[in-house]
């Protein structure tokens, strides 16, 4: 069961390759006592170039080759207006329209007081993850922000990061643990070989089970319905159910 433990992680992508940070914040201050340090910035305009700038050189990218290609608002949350911004890392040769070879993106959160921006999240990579504009969603345990990250591929996986609104300070939940447990809850035999995406509203997924030999394309080993819980920050397996194969 470990080796097939092992190849679940392999498949899902749970690896070093996510440069990341993560910060946990407070509500932010007022407008007559802004703490200005390496993450936090006067404006939003000023936090896009900033973080811009810190996502090149987490890929050792030239800084004046960063530039913002989308940004949206999110929505409101904790006393802000958060914020998305993804970045081409390339210069102007190397990228056409959205795509890039290298690129970041990152989460911010705008006081709606004093307009003072606070960094939430950024990554950065190469081609290898796409980043969607993320959502704010309303769990059982509170506001979740859902940071969608896609590993490239048929496979579809997720390397998503959820934030928990808690406190008035967002905490970074476990997100991989639970597909431990998951591989050693399925029948002998079985694998996943497709990336799960969690329903954050209703804390429940789904997915297909393989035989070992089975192409991605046609799994033939059953279905398994799970149900999740938050247990601290830590997302865990509150139950599951195997549905059988399908018929011949």
């Amino acid at each position: 069961m470990a080796g097939a433990s092992h190849s679940l992680l392999r498949r899902l992508g749970v690896c070093a390759g996510l440069t990341a940070i993560i910060l946990m914040i407070a509500a932010p201050p007022t407008s007559g006592a802004q703490t200005i340090d390496a993450s936090s910035f006067p404006t939003l305009k000023q936090a896009i170039t900033g973080t811009c700038t810190a996502a090149a050189s987490a890929v050792a990218a030239p800084a004046d080759d960063c530039g913002a290609i989308k940004t949206a608002v999110i929505g409101q949350a904790n006393g802000t207006t958060l914020h998305f911004a993804r970045y081409c890392l390339d210069d102007i040769v190397k990228h056409v329209g959205d795509f890039c070879i290298l690129q970041g993106m990152a989460v911010l959160a705008q006081s709606s007081k004093s307009g003072q921006t606070t960094r939430l999240f950024e990554t950065s990579s190469d081609t290898d993850e796409t980043y969607q504009a993320p959502a704010l969603v309303d769990s059982p345990y509170g506001k979740i922000l859902d940071i969608a990250i896609t590993i490239a591929g048929t496979g579809h996986f997720n390397r998503s990061v959820y934030l928990l609104l808690k406190d008035g300070q967002w905490q970074k939940l476990d997100n991989s643990s639970w597909l431990n447990d998951l591989q050693s809850r399925i029948p002998n035999g079985t694998e996943v070989h497709k990336g799960i995406w969690p329903n954050l509203i209703t804390m429940q997924a789904h997915t297909d089970l393989y035989k070992p030999e089975d192409p991605d394309c046609c799994p033939t080993a059953g279905t398994v319905d799970i149900k999740l819980e938050l247990v601290g920050t830590r997302l865990t397996i509150k139950s599951l159910t195997v549905g059988p194969p399908p018929k011949s």
